[in-house]
């Protein structure tokens, strides 16, 4: 009877979290829940152009995470190993839409520092052509494709609706998240109060990023054993536990119907947690 009620309950929650998502005052109805997850989703969110919102996306992820505990419950075999299966699988449904989203941030932020070399060479080479910073940036935003061109096109708009330059571009650097951006914003904002040659100083903010990018590039080289060796090292034991549960159900099936086989479980998920963390550290390099 408890196994029914609650499967019935998260449908209901389910049903609401659908019609949330669709709703016009989602925002106000989940920040006093959610707001501090909300304001990290919104971070996210501020550096990738996307339909959805954030807030849409929350509920999209804990009525991802609620289906996939619904069916745990459902191929469990006992009531404890009902509750195990449910919640392992409504974590890996909530981090896996989690890890998307970084991932896709990641991606657009990258091939925006790639951008940001050759988009510093051509301001530096319109401003000694004698144009203005407003209208290098106007034609970077014309001669480059997104994402650069699309982040320095909402500098322009802000600017033309009263927004100074500098509190525009800082606005972007905060967004982007960007060590290459905060330093050329920095760089133009000195100029402005102090004076000198704009030009110089963006020639050589080109050259210094472009060289970090080498050594990035020959850092990522270097590392590439390591994380190969990282994937492998996390990777095995899951595959290798999905081979034996075809090979022998009867046995692995222990795993998640006893107390035992329950608490090895957890303490296997979590020791190839922390050694894929430490693995990670180790072979991440910030310079």
């Amino acid at each position: 009877m408890i196994i029914p009620a609650i499967i019935a309950l998260i449908i209901f929650a389910c049903v609401f979290l659908i019609i949330a998502v669709f709703s016009g005052n989602i925002e106000k109805a989940i920040d006093p829940l959610f707001g501090k997850y909300l304001k990290y989703l919104q971070q996210e969110f501020a550096v990738l152009d996307l339909p959805m919102t954030a807030s849409r996306f929350m509920m999209f992820q804990f009525g991802v995470a609620i289906f996939l505990f619904v069916i745990g419950l459902l191929i469990g075999d006992g009531v404890l190993s009902k509750v195990f299966i449910g919640l392992l699988l409504a974590a890996v449904g909530f981090y896996s839409t989690r890890i998307y989203i970084s991932r896709m941030k990641n991606k657009r932020k990258l091939r925006f520092e790639e951008q940001f070399v050759d988009a510093i060479a051509l301001i530096a080479n319109a401003v000694r052509s004698g144009l203005s910073l407003m209208q290098a940036l106007e034609l970077t935003v014309n001669e480059m494709d997104p994402p650069i061109s699309y982040e320095l096109n909402l500098v322009i708009q802000a600017t033309r609706v009263g927004v100074p330059l500098d509190v525009s571009l800082s606005e972007l650097a905060e967004r982007m998240q960007s060590k290459d951006l905060d330093i050329f914003v920095t760089a133009i904002m000195i100029q402005s109060q102090t004076g000198g040659n704009l030009t110089d100083i963006l020639e050589t903010l080109g050259k210094t990023i472009r060289e970090r990018f080498k050594i990035q590039r020959q850092i990522k080289t270097l590392t590439s054993q390591g994380i190969a060796s990282a994937y492998i090292l996390t990777g095995l034991p899951v595959v290798l536990g999905i081979a034996l549960y075809f090979i022998q159900p009867e046995t692995m099936i222990l795993l998640f119907t006893t107390n035992y086989g329950l608490l090895l479980t957890l303490m296997t998920i979590t020791m190839i947690s922390i050694g894929g963390f430490l693995v990670k550290k180790i072979i991440t390099i910030d310079i």
